[in-house]
């Protein structure tokens, strides 16, 4: 039996993706540190954040998440068109947790200088975050709530032990 004859001896009928398969992850994980790089505004062309990924290589505690990632966006500016200190200051923070400091000697030192924290091992404390606001402040019905991946670096130090780990 072929492909197609399996899927009709299945019965299947094909059904819309909806935006509920987007699983939020809660627990800790031991993680690869996979990407930080500059990203440009699409209408400007101009870099405007950094991106990075993570990927989770091991599960500390919590929902099982091997393989999964994380991401960020640090912006670069704010609101007010002016550099976004407190991003900034994220973003090499969360380096210098995993033990990297970023040159802040200039800018292109600065993007440079992130190819030192690909492949770091990283240490992830997760949880989900459900706003009951708009960005408004106007209040959100229950139906139009969604739930907002939220997330830490950690030294491992700062993380629990794996269960059965001897630890």
């Amino acid at each position: 039996m072929d492909l197609t004859e399996a899927l009709r001896a299945a019965g299947f009928e094909p059904t819309l993706n909806t935006d509920g398969e987007f699983q939020v992850l809660t627990g800790q994980y031991r993680c690869r540190w996979d990407a930080l790089r500059p990203e440009k505004n699409r209408e400007t062309k101009e870099v405007d954040r950094y991106h990075a990924e993570w990927v989770v290589q091991d599960t500390l505690e919590g929902e099982q998440a091997t393989g999964r990632k994380f991401f960020r966006n640090y912006w670069k500016f704010g609101k007010d068109g002016h550099t976004n200190v407190e991003d900034m200051k994220k973003l090499c923070n969360d380096a210098f947790t995993v033990g990297v400091s970023l040159d802040t000697s200039s800018d292109p030192a600065f993007e440079q200088s992130f190819e030192s924290v690909i492949g770091k091992e990283t240490f992830i404390r997760a949880w989900g975050w459900t706003p009951e606001k708009s960005a408004d402040g106007s209040f959100l019905p229950e139906e139009q709530r969604k739930t907002i991946q939220q997330f830490t670096i950690r030294q491992e130090k700062n993380m629990k032990a794996k269960k059965g780990s001897g630890s």
